[in-house]
């Protein structure tokens, strides 16, 4: 069993980071850590048998939970790398509950494929980026507060502690725990601190002006002068003589005349410019208190009597006592967090369910922690 981490040391970026292209259907990750964690995902999938994917995506968990963000990761450090820290954590460990358990390849990827999906959702630049140009309806929620999210995996998490089971038609299936009806409901998440990166920028700044004299040379160049009168004539006469209408023209009589000018001295001047530039920087952003509206939260555990299978089908069968220890551990590593993040009632709820999982039977344990854990999600 992996061991449980103690809560991560912040780390420090040391390079200036880069743009994100976004795109109005898909993601596109921020480049380093997500972007390559988002191909990783791809390319595990795309081939091999389930006990091949999760094999791979275990190991490819460990590694980046020991390896950690590089020194020149931009997004995911701080606040975001201990997010992505504790679902890595909390894919492990539920996976590794499962090992044991036959037929149960297909649960352990998909325990990892939610949990990447949590790791996926930090990314909280390419997320916010991608859901400016998409419809309400295509809104992908980037993860919140660490503790709200890490009790929201865990819940997801430990439902997959099952298996399916091929049954025949007329088979005498023996008593067995099978899965109630889940259901969606809104939740409370307290307010946190998202950090969030913003990109260096470089601008032309002025810093100082250059003045030289020039000599400008004695010139001459012909000036034309206006000048002309206007000559009145007479349109007609009527019969006594007299003129009936007077036409005034203008003639022109301008002319060009030589002027020179002497040399003189002209001051020319340049603004000179030098480029600057602005490292990029974290910024501490409050996301304020809210309603999570319609989050799905798994049915439990429900015990299904001996029946005669109706059908052939591939019936799920519950594992009890797996998912009461995936519960258990993952409480055990978010009690870790301390009080810092966890409140007083939501701690002590938390610290109750896990203690009492030791001499709970499973699927009551299983039934003590849900409800702690939901508890802890609500507004209280």
């Amino acid at each position: 069993m992996t061991m449980l981490r103690p809560y991560s040391l912040l780390l420090v970026p040391l390079l200036v980071g880069c743009g994100i292209d976004s795109d109005r259907r898909e993601v596109v990750h921020s480049p380093g850590f997500f972007a390559e964690f988002d191909r990783m995902v791809d390319n595990t999938m795309a081939r091999g048998t389930n006990e091949e994917k999760t094999t791979t995506f275990k190991n490819e968990f460990i590694r980046r939970v020991n390896d950690g963000p590089q020194p020149d990761e931009l997004y995911v450090v701080g606040n975001t790398w201990d997010k992505v820290r504790a679902f890595l954590d909390i894919g492990i460990v539920a996976g590794e509950v499962l090992e044991g358990v036959n037929d149960s390849a297909q649960s352990r990827v998909d325990v990892h494929r939610d949990a990447a999906d949590w790791v996926l959702r930090s990314d909280y630049s390419a997320i916010t980026s991608r859901n400016d140009w998409v419809s309400d309806k295509d809104f992908i929620r980037p993860t919140g507060e660490i503790v709200w999210e890490s009790l929201h995996l865990l819940l997801t998490e430990s439902a997959h502690a099952q298996r399916k089971v091929p049954t025949a038609k007329g088979e005498l299936v023996a008593g067995h725990w099978t899965r109630g009806e889940g259901f969606r409901q809104s939740f409370w998440m307290k307010d946190y601190i998202e950090t969030i990166w913003h990109d260096g920028v470089c601008y032309d700044e002025l810093v100082g002006t250059d003045c030289s004299s020039i000599w400008i040379d004695a010139a001459c160049g012909d000036v034309l002068v206006e000048n002309g009168y206007w000559e009145s004539a007479c349109d007609g006469y009527d019969e006594d003589g007299n003129c009936v209408g007077w036409t005034d023209t203008w003639v022109d009589s301008s002319y060009y005349e030589t002027v020179c000018s002497d040399g003189y001295y002209q001051e020319q001047c340049t603004d000179i410019y030098q480029s600057v530039c602005e490292p990029g920087r974290w910024e501490d952003r409050r996301i304020a208190a809210q309603t999570v509206e319609n989050i799905w939260v798994p049915g439990e555990p429900k015990w299904v009597d001996a029946y005669e299978a109706p059908k052939t089908e591939d019936r799920i069968e519950v594992l009890p006592a797996e998912e009461a220890m995936i519960l258990a551990l993952g409480m055990e590593y978010i009690l870790s967090y301390g009080p810092t993040y966890l409140s007083p009632t939501c701690q002590a709820k938390l610290e109750a369910a896990n203690t009492a999982y030791s001499t709970l039977a499973p699927e009551i344990s299983v039934k003590t922690s849900r409800g702690a854990i939901l508890y802890c999600l609500s507004k209280n």
